[in-house]
């Protein structure tokens, strides 16, 4: 009656444990290849099925995962190059009230840096961009940016293009806490020089045009009055 009383875990303190020469003292060797069997079944086998699932999978997904980043990377520096060599007609308008931004507004993406017409009066700088990229090609492509000034402020872009247009927003963070809201739409789009370290001289090459009619007629001059001087060194002897 007492050893009916006995736990589950008399069986498995006295079992005998697979690989040792003891015998069970309650059941016999079939109680302890029941014990194993059962266990094996309910804990082990489960274990092993979770552990395979868990890792087997990982190289075919990490492989996954770098085609998709090389390929986001590769459309990234595609749109990177589209933007680039673009100047945009915009308008910015304030959510309240008149502010310093409102109005027209040229932006200017060249040589991969930013430029902002009319933050540069306010004295910000050009700065460089990032660019995130939807899922499907057809959707947006995402540029930020944070342009400061030599005051201490700071001014952050965001902007959404797609094709021929441009929408986006502008937050202006000012002394003593001070914080403008913006919001621009674009209206026209040119193309230019993606660098702007071009010479003049080349781009007159490429069009077929002086880039720079006055800077041609100095040149002229300049030419004219040295041979007007070779020629009078000439007579003098």
């Amino acid at each position: 009656m007492k050893m009916r009383q006995k736990s589950g875990l008399f069986l498995l303190t006295h079992a005998k444990v697979p690989g040792t020469f003891a015998e069970s003292s309650w059941g016999g060797e079939e109680m302890e290849k029941g014990i194993w069997r059962t266990w094996r079944w309910t804990t082990l086998t489960p274990l092993v099925i979770c552990l395979g699932l868990i890792f087997m999978p990982v190289p075919a997904q990490a492989a996954d995962i770098s085609k998709k980043q090389a390929e986001i990377r590769k459309r990234i520096e595609a749109k990177k190059q589209e933007l680039n060599g673009g100047e945009w007609q915009v308008t910015i308008k304030s959510s309240s009230g008149k502010q310093a931004l409102d109005g027209p507004d040229v932006l200017t993406f060249q040589d991969n840096l930013f430029r902002s017409k009319a933050s540069s009066k306010l004295g910000f700088t050009p700065t460089n961009y990032t660019l995130t990229v939807s899922e499907s090609e057809e959707g947006p492509t995402v540029w930020e940016t944070m342009q400061t000034s030599s005051k201490g402020e700071v001014m952050f872009w965001r902007g959404e293009w797609s094709e021929q247009s441009m929408t986006g927003s502008i937050n202006r963070q000012m002394e003593e806490g001070k914080v403008e809201e913006y919001s621009f739409t674009s209206s026209s789009m040119v193309e230019i020089p993606e660098s702007s370290t071009s010479e003049d001289t080349d781009q007159g090459l490429e069009t077929g045009k002086p880039a720079d009619e006055g800077a041609v007629k100095e040149t002229l001059k300049s030419d004219e009055t040295s041979d007007l001087k070779k020629k009078k060194k000439k007579g003098w002897f």
